[in-house]
């Protein structure tokens, strides 16, 4: 759960979306990370790329996910999650030590590029963009003992089959890196906007966008040729302003430029 600080305290504001462990054993239906990687979000990436007007939204969503906090909670029967209480409350069945350790516990949720903040302006981007991402833990190879917590698109964590159906994941690096093949103890944690129709398929404001922003590119494209066109087709000839015309031969003294 995240809370966002406000001038009222009205309660706290919940940012909610599916989430489910990937087991290394196979025992899960393995069509839920095919799914995960569609061609529409490929094109959802294109454009994040092309369009100034996609990546501002992009980044303003996940500007704001980054002003929220993870806080530990606790939802008793079908209620709302409610925050945990640094005395403990025991009405609703949790002591002093049991917040405690939950907050330790949470603590430990943090990115190396910028801790909690940054994995929830991660969150917001890939939410916005694709719908889907992979909340990835493993070991911190820079530091001793340490963990790390990274947001990955599905585009980039990449899943494949070993011996007796064991999962195992890597990194795909962009250009000409080398990908990076994950510990086996890894904890990857899907969290996708779930659609409508199908509830295991990713859903996002771009989805549904994808047309008008398939003719945004076009119109601009079309424009920029037009324009080069005028240029390079009958050309211009440009002057200086301090460029004068020579005197004709048989102008009289009066001739003016």
């Amino acid at each position: 759960m995240a809370r966002r600080a406000r001038s009222r305290d009205t309660g706290p504001m919940v940012i909610t979306a599916a989430a489910a462990r990937i087991d290394t054993d196979g025992s899960r239906d393995e069509e839920r990370r095919e799914k995960a990687n569609e061609a529409w979000q490929e094109r959802a990436w294109d454009f994040y790329d092309d369009l100034g007007e996609v990546r501002f939204a992009a980044r303003y969503m996940g500007d704001s996910f980054a002003r929220c906090r993870f806080v530990p909670a606790i939802r008793i029967g079908g209620g709302d999650p409610v925050p945990l209480q640094p005395e403990g409350d025991p009405a609703q069945g949790y002591s002093a030590q049991d917040a405690e350790m939950c907050g330790s516990v949470l603590s430990r949720l943090k990115s190396p590029q910028g801790g909690q903040t940054e994995l929830l302006r991660s969150f917001g981007v890939q939410l916005f963009v694709p719908g889907d991402c992979y909340l990835v833990g493993r070991p911190d190879e820079f530091s001793d003992g340490e963990e790390r917590w990274d947001v990955y698109s599905p585009q980039e964590l990449l899943m494949e089959k070993a011996a007796m159906d064991v999962r195992k994941f890597r990194l795909k690096r962009g250009g000409q890196g080398k990908d990076i093949e994950l510990p086996p103890e890894s904890v990857v944690i899907r969290v996708w906007q779930t659609h409508p129709r199908f509830t295991d398929w990713s859903d996002s404001p771009i989805r549904s966008a994808l047309t008008i922003l398939d003719e945004l590119v076009i119109l601009t494209h079309e424009i920029r040729g037009a324009a080069l066109s005028r240029i390079s087709g009958p050309g211009l000839f440009l002057l200086p302003k301090s460029a004068q015309t020579p005197k004709p031969p048989d102008a009289g003294d009066d001739w003016r430029d």
